[in-house]
């Protein structure tokens, strides 16, 4: 045929292209081979098995056939070179489809093959307890990989592989072939594998194959040249009909079966800015990571746990120490820069100031943050002016810039704004107060522009920002220790993203949590929250872009408050406590249903606040009757209401608003005005639903506490209570679970880096079973409990599938929690920590590294210990006093986010005994 066609074309001047393009088809047609695949899994009547196989942008689906073992699909196809496919169950019986959990699959098929090519695949779960260790965190930084060649037989009839992530460098897996019905593995033959496609381990063997081949996997030392282990359970077996009539089988195992269970890591966290080292400038810097990883290296810790790293700068002063209000989801906080990194001072005089004034915010207790950043705005300014060109011309910057100009642009451009306006409340700004890039273009980017050098500042900020970034992260990895970051739910109102997207945010709205532990009156962020509806239309276009960018730097992130991707604590604009929002979504309760329950439903006394004349010496005591004629009027039989100008809780915050120039008293007074105010303000028992013109309602969370249900009669009482507690914990569920399988697959395929959640608070019932089903490890905190009824968490009963942590930044550490409440810690200590007798007073080592050990040897994935209770576990390293040692207080809106550890890193290392304990109880417990 070749020649034929040859010899036809020979006529044409054209005679090489038509040639080549009918040799190509010639050769396409001919080079195909018949490729069986079969996958075994039990099907129920109204499911099957299809097989996807990609190419370039298309998915053919190809039905599969039930084997008469009746446990096995089979299907064929003439295929060749590499070949991309999955697999899907279909169920007719509910009109749904599931993919099999991973990647798509990929197989190079041999060249030459006399017979057909068998491949041989096991469904991939998505409960596996081994899936996890398939993300980046894993394959780019815990395990690191030596280079292995898999063998290639010369007359290979058969390629094994074994897809298996847990391994280290001086590890490689192996097959141990039992032919001769030895049942010792040691003197088996031993077949190394390779791993240029890893996770998957393969190689191409040459078999004999007169009867089944028994075998197993083993873990090779390549330093010892010895195995280091041999898999448990039965063995796994090929059946010699498959190798009849020149056939080439392709057979991928799963789940090496380890003997010592699932693989366990152990972690620090500690927030960047609390860092200290010698040479810090009164403030952890980028840099100090690559001390940490030294320490964590040194204690056998795989992960260094990090709070939000985003600039966060709005106001220049000490309110922007707050790490989840950040002003962009992508530029990097300016204090964490390393000044001399940068490059030389250009005078030795300005180096001799630089350094002085390092040394006397070094030796502060804690972050003096407008200071720090004063600082690091004025020397990053010098840098700038001495290097600033010179590093525009580099090739790496051209690289950096062009890799995100996007998002890096439109940042600068808010940031100098925000400065020559004095204000970062873009709606101030004038012609730029709605963002327009061709207004911005022409009037602040041209070449000649004012203010383009104040603008290229921020690039070279955020330039070397990513550098000093980037280093640390590739230090840590290179040392098999992964970083895993804090992606906050919300973003600050007046952000970057609000201003260049507004229509991803409901900017009139307030982002916060209701009341729990930390604050009996809930929390109010005062964040926006999403337009989850806008989002969807381009796929969460912003979500995914978010992620992608942070795996530049990090192998795993913790999603704050995930339980927003179920539904949203909203709270209005004109509230300030943060019971007063409702969740969004949610079903409200319509007017029918308190009919139905007989409850007359009178909208003044259950949708405004019940202030009744009795109830005024309750919240004023002897200031009631001033108080009372001053902000409040009657309008009935002992009713009353609060003038307009105190008439929201907004306009109370404003009218009671304390400085730091007031009288003491002065101050004391007007804080416990507005606290009442606020109380009384909190009397209502229904919100009204938006848009619904009295038609439906939501009620006010925790209503039974206040005096308002308390005056319902009792029949009342019971109806409402129970609408309240359907409303709360029923009724919601399918809306929020719908809501969240929506959402969250966005997140979870946007990068290959680990997932973990914050779940904790009010968690509706579907998020357990949600963050299961997309592989998403749960965060257990031992005084945070989950079971119902439960004071206290029991590490031994943890998921695997978890984070377990003694405490976090917006909780007490070990030793100030135990030493708040002298009763409780009697319950821990007899009923946890199973002693008998009298609890000691102050929380001992002893009594901490108890606790440590209880997180050690749980079964969850990972235990993250804050670095302040690491060091509370020993005598003269813990800090004086635990109470200075907790990051936030999440119960203050205001709080100042100033904490530094009490060591510097560099005198950590030092401390043999200590990183000796640490390292024996990590390594003890089997875990790393």
């Amino acid at each position: 045929m070749q020649i034929a066609v040859k010899t036809l074309l020979s006529q044409h001047k054209n005679y090489a292209v038509y040639y080549t393009i009918f040799y190509s088809i010639y050769s396409n047609l001919y080079s195909t081979m018949n490729v069986h695949f079969y996958i075994n899994f039990h099907t129920h009547l109204g499911q099957y098995i299809a097989l996807e196989l990609h190419a370039a942008d298309t998915v053919h689906r190809v039905p599969m056939h039930l084997d008469s073992d009746a446990h096995t699909w089979h299907t064929a196809a003439d295929l060749k070179g590499s070949v991309s496919y999955n697999y899907v169950l279909i169920d007719d019986n509910y009109d749904s489809e599931t993919p099999e959990w991973g990647k798509t699959r990929s197989v190079t098929l041999p060249e030459k093959v006399k017979g057909k090519v068998v491949v041989r695949d096991y469904w991939r779960a998505a409960d596996r307890l081994e899936n996890p260790l398939f993300t980046s965190a894993f394959y780019n930084a815990v395990f690191q990989q030596g280079s292995y060649i898999a063998p290639k037989a010369t007359k290979a009839n058969a390629r094994v592989q074994l897809s298996a992530p847990r391994c280290a460098t001086h590890q490689q897996y192996c097959l141990l072939i039992d032919l001769d019905g030895n049942d010792n593995a040691a003197e088996r033959e031993i077949i190394l594998l390779g791993n240029e496609n890893y996770p998957t381990w393969s190689a191409d063997l040459s078999l004999d194959m007169s009867h089944a081949l028994r075998y197993k996997y083993g873990i090779y030392n390549t330093h010892t040249k010895s195995l280091d282990s041999v898999e448990t359970g039965d063995e796994r077996w090929l059946s010699p009909d498959a190798f009849t009539n020149g056939n080439f089988h392709i057979v991928t195992d799963e789940a090496f079966q380890f003997a010592d269970g699932n693989w366990r890591g152990a972690g620090v966290a500690v927030p960047v800015f609390a860092l200290r080292t010698e040479t810090g400038m009164g403030v952890g810097e980028f840099k100090d990571i690559k001390l940490l990883a030294d320490w964590s290296e040194r204690t056998n810790m795989k992960m260094i746990q990090i709070l939000p790293i985003n600039d966060t700068t709005s106001t220049h002063t000490w309110t922007d120490s707050y790490p989840y209000a950040a002003i962009t989801i992508y530029a990097l906080h300016p204090m964490y820069l390393n000044i001399p990194d940068v490059g030389a001072f250009p005078l030795p005089e300005s180096e001799a100031e630089y350094i002085a004034l390092r040394d006397e915010l070094n030796a502060l207790g804690a972050v003096d943050y407008e200071r720090v950043m004063q600082a690091k705005w004025r020397f990053g300014r010098l840098m700038y002016e001495v290097h600033g060109a010179a590093h525009f011309k580099t090739q790496t910057y051209k690289k950096f810039f062009e890799d995100n100009k996007k998002w890096l642009m439109p940042y600068a451009v808010f940031s100098h704004l925000r400065d020559e306006n004095g204000t970062g409340e873009y709606d101030k700004w004038g012609e730029f107060a709605v963002y327009d890039e061709a207004l911005i273009t022409e009037k602040l980017l041209k070449p000649r522009s004012k203010s383009l050098k104040n603008i290229q500042y921020h690039y070279f900020m955020q330039y070397h920002l990513h550098l000093q970034l980037l280093e640390a992260a590739d230090y840590a990895r290179a040392k098999g220790i992964l970083m895993k970051g804090d992606i906050p739910i919300g973003i600050y109102r007046y952000s970057v993203d609000a201003w260049t997207e507004p229509r991803y945010f409901n900017l009139n709205g307030q982002a916060g949590a209701p009341p729990d532990s930390y604050s009996a009156t809930g929390q109010n962020w005062g964040l926006p929250t999403y337009d989850w509806h806008v989002m969807a239309q381009d796929g969460y276009a912003w979500w995914r872009s978010r992620l992608q960018h942070s795996s530049k730097y990090f192998e795993a992130f913790r999603i704050d408050h995930i339980l927003g991707f179920f539904r949203i604590w909203e709270i209005p604009s004109d509230c300030t406590y943060g019971m007063m929002g409702r969740f969004n979504p949610a079903w409200g309760i319509n007017a029918n249903e308190f009919a139905g329950r007989g409850i007359h439903l009178d909208y003044e006394r259950f949708c405004t606040p019940y202030i009744r004349d009795y109830m005024f010496e309750t919240f004023f005591g002897h200031e009631a009757e001033y108080i009372k004629h001053t902000y409040f009027e009657h309008y009935g039989m002992g009713k009353f209401r609060f003038r307009e100008n105190v008439d929201t809780q907004q306009k109370v915050a404003t009218v009671f608003a304390t400085s730091d120039n007031m009288h003491d008293d002065e101050r004391a007074w007007k804080t416990w005005v507005q606290q009442a105010m606020l109380e009384l303000h909190a009397e209502v028992l229904l919100f009204e639903a938006p848009f619904s013109n009295r038609e439906a309602f939501h009620p006010r969370i925790e209503l039974y506490k206040t005096h308002s249900f308390q005056a319902l009669n009792n029949h009342e009482k019971h109806e409402l209570a129970a609408l309240h507690n359907d409303y709360f914990y029923g009724k919601q569920e399918p809306l929020w679970r719908a809501e969240a399988e929506k959402r969250l697959p966005a997140v979870t395929t946007a990068t290959d880096m680990l997932i973990c959640g914050e779940d904790l608070g009010m968690v509706p019932q579907s998020v357990p079973d949600v963050m299961n089903k997309l592989q998403m490890l749960s965060l257990e905190i031992q005084r945070m409990p989950k079971g119902y009824g439960q004071e206290f968490g029991r590490p031994e009963h943890y998921p695997y599938w978890s984070v377990c942590s003694p405490s976090c930044h917006d909780m007490s550490n070990i030793r100030g929690w135990y030493e708040e409440d002298r009763d409780r810690a009697q319950r821990f200590y007899n009923n946890i920590l199973g002693h008998e007798g009298s609890a000691p007073f102050f929380c001992e080592t002893w009594i901490v590294e108890e606790i440590l050990q209880q997180h050690l040897h749980s079964p969850a994935m990972w235990a993250v210990f804050p670095i302040q209770d690491l060091t509370g576990a020993h005598g003269y390293l813990r800090h004086p006093q635990p109470a200075t040692e907790q990051i936030n207080n999440p119960g203050n809106s205001k709080h100042y986010w100033r904490y530094r550890f009490h060591i510097d890193l560099e005198n950590l290392l030092l401390e043999d005994g200590f990183n000796d304990y640490i390292g024996n109880m990590v390594k003890g417990a089997g875990r790393g």
